[in-house]
Protein backbone atom coordinates (compact mmCIF):
# COMPACT_ATOMS: atom_id res chain seq x y z
CA UNK A 1 0.00 0.00 0.00
CA UNK A 2 2.84 2.61 1.24
CA UNK A 3 4.56 1.77 -2.31
CA UNK A 4 0.99 2.53 -4.41
CA UNK A 5 0.71 5.46 -2.59
CA UNK A 6 3.98 7.00 -3.28
CA UNK A 7 3.33 6.39 -7.01
CA UNK A 8 0.08 7.98 -6.75
CA UNK A 9 1.54 10.77 -4.77
CA UNK A 10 5.01 11.37 -6.78
CA UNK A 11 2.96 12.36 -10.08
CA UNK A 12 1.51 15.24 -8.34
CA UNK A 13 4.64 16.25 -6.75
CA UNK A 14 6.57 16.69 -9.76
CA UNK A 15 3.70 18.58 -11.44
CA UNK A 16 4.11 20.56 -8.31
CA UNK A 17 7.74 20.85 -8.89
CA UNK A 18 7.61 21.63 -12.38
CA UNK A 19 4.28 24.52 -11.88
CA UNK A 20 6.66 25.88 -8.61
CA UNK A 21 9.43 26.00 -11.48
CA UNK A 22 7.42 27.67 -13.97
CA UNK A 23 6.27 29.96 -11.41
CA UNK A 24 9.70 31.37 -10.44
CA UNK A 25 10.69 31.81 -14.35
CA UNK A 26 7.44 33.62 -14.77
CA UNK A 27 8.73 36.09 -11.92
CA UNK A 28 12.07 36.29 -12.96
CA UNK A 29 11.07 36.93 -16.48
CA UNK A 30 8.28 39.69 -14.76
CA UNK A 31 11.15 41.53 -13.04
CA UNK A 32 13.64 41.38 -15.78
CA UNK A 33 10.92 43.14 -17.94
CA UNK A 34 10.31 45.75 -15.17
CA UNK A 35 13.73 46.27 -14.70
CA UNK A 36 14.57 46.40 -18.28
CA UNK A 37 11.90 48.72 -18.95
CA UNK A 38 12.92 51.03 -15.74
CA UNK A 39 16.37 50.73 -17.00
CA UNK A 40 15.32 52.23 -20.30
CA UNK A 41 13.20 54.25 -19.41
CA UNK A 42 16.17 56.08 -17.08
CA UNK A 43 18.38 55.98 -20.19
CA UNK A 44 15.45 58.29 -22.08
CA UNK A 45 15.44 60.49 -19.13
CA UNK A 46 19.30 60.68 -18.78
CA UNK A 47 19.64 62.10 -22.53
CA UNK A 48 17.23 64.07 -22.65
CA UNK A 49 18.80 65.41 -19.51
CA UNK A 50 21.90 65.87 -21.38
CA UNK A 51 20.02 67.66 -24.25
CA UNK A 52 18.69 70.00 -21.97
CA UNK A 53 21.80 70.56 -20.45
CA UNK A 54 23.54 70.92 -24.06
CA UNK A 55 20.59 73.07 -25.01
CA UNK A 56 21.14 75.31 -21.80
CA UNK A 57 24.69 75.77 -22.20
CA UNK A 58 23.90 76.63 -25.99
CA UNK A 59 21.57 79.48 -24.44
CA UNK A 60 24.20 80.58 -21.98
CA UNK A 61 26.67 80.86 -24.82
CA UNK A 62 25.45 82.11 -27.81
CA UNK A 63 25.79 85.23 -26.80
CA UNK A 64 29.31 85.11 -27.08
CA UNK A 65 29.30 84.16 -30.55
CA UNK A 66 31.62 86.16 -32.69
CA UNK A 67 33.29 87.43 -29.60
CA UNK A 68 37.08 86.47 -28.65
CA UNK A 69 36.64 83.85 -25.82
CA UNK A 70 39.03 82.27 -23.71
CA UNK A 71 39.14 78.47 -23.41
CA UNK A 72 40.81 75.96 -20.89
CA UNK A 73 40.47 72.56 -21.84
CA UNK A 74 40.51 69.39 -19.50
CA UNK A 75 44.03 68.93 -20.68
CA UNK A 76 45.12 72.20 -18.81
CA UNK A 77 45.27 73.61 -22.49
CA UNK A 78 44.27 77.50 -23.23
CA UNK A 79 42.75 78.40 -26.38
CA UNK A 80 41.78 82.31 -27.04
CA UNK A 81 40.00 82.91 -30.21
CA UNK A 82 36.89 84.40 -31.73
CA UNK A 83 33.90 82.16 -31.11
CA UNK A 84 32.23 81.08 -34.85
CA UNK A 85 29.90 79.06 -33.36
CA UNK A 86 28.27 75.76 -31.22
CA UNK A 87 26.36 72.95 -30.91
CA UNK A 88 24.00 71.16 -28.63
CA UNK A 89 26.68 69.27 -26.97
CA UNK A 90 28.67 72.56 -26.89
CA UNK A 91 31.21 71.32 -29.69
CA UNK A 92 32.58 74.59 -30.51
CA UNK A 93 34.31 76.11 -33.79
CA UNK A 94 36.68 79.29 -33.16
CA UNK A 95 38.86 81.48 -35.97
CA UNK A 96 41.80 83.44 -35.31
CA UNK A 97 42.71 80.75 -32.62
CA UNK A 98 46.39 80.59 -30.03
CA UNK A 99 47.33 78.45 -27.47
CA UNK A 100 48.83 80.17 -24.58
CA UNK A 101 51.24 77.61 -22.96
CA UNK A 102 52.49 78.78 -19.76
CA UNK A 103 55.74 78.17 -18.21
CA UNK A 104 57.52 79.26 -14.49
CA UNK A 105 60.76 79.92 -16.53
CA UNK A 106 60.18 81.50 -19.91
CA UNK A 107 57.79 83.74 -21.55
CA UNK A 108 54.02 82.50 -22.56
CA UNK A 109 54.52 80.68 -25.67
CA UNK A 110 51.91 81.53 -28.55
CA UNK A 111 51.13 78.93 -31.18
CA UNK A 112 48.60 80.00 -34.21
CA UNK A 113 45.99 77.32 -34.64
CA UNK A 114 44.04 79.07 -37.29
CA UNK A 115 40.45 77.50 -37.72
CA UNK A 116 39.74 75.01 -34.74
CA UNK A 117 36.91 72.78 -33.40
CA UNK A 118 36.54 71.38 -29.79
CA UNK A 119 34.92 68.73 -28.59
CA UNK A 120 32.58 69.72 -26.14
CA UNK A 121 33.46 67.06 -23.49
CA UNK A 122 37.19 68.55 -23.55
CA UNK A 123 36.16 72.14 -22.83
CA UNK A 124 36.43 72.79 -18.76
CA UNK A 125 35.69 76.49 -18.80
CA UNK A 126 34.61 79.30 -21.44
CA UNK A 127 34.99 82.94 -20.50
CA UNK A 128 34.39 86.19 -22.53
CA UNK A 129 37.44 88.04 -23.15
CA UNK A 130 37.81 91.98 -22.71
CA UNK A 131 39.51 93.09 -26.21
CA UNK A 132 41.41 96.03 -24.77
CA UNK A 133 42.62 94.21 -21.44
CA UNK A 134 44.09 90.78 -23.55
CA UNK A 135 45.87 93.27 -25.86
CA UNK A 136 47.38 95.31 -23.02
CA UNK A 137 48.73 92.44 -21.84
CA UNK A 138 52.49 91.79 -22.14
CA UNK A 139 52.84 87.78 -23.28
CA UNK A 140 56.67 87.94 -23.04
CA UNK A 141 56.57 88.87 -19.63
CA UNK A 142 54.29 87.07 -18.01
CA UNK A 143 55.07 83.71 -16.10
CA UNK A 144 53.05 81.66 -14.42
CA UNK A 145 52.65 77.37 -13.58
CA UNK A 146 51.09 75.49 -16.87
CA UNK A 147 47.32 74.21 -15.61
CA UNK A 148 46.86 71.10 -14.55
CA UNK A 149 44.34 68.57 -16.39
CA UNK A 150 41.17 68.13 -14.55
CA UNK A 151 40.78 65.27 -12.30
CA UNK A 152 36.98 63.98 -11.92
Amino acid sequence: ENQDEQEIINPFEKRAEKDNVAVIAKDLHDFVTKYWTFAMDWQKKDEQAQKDQGSLLMSQLQPYVNCKVSVVMNDGRLVVGILRGLDQTTNIIMQSCQERIFSEDEAVEVVDLGLYMIRGDNIALIGLIDKAVDAALDLNSLRGEPLQPVKH
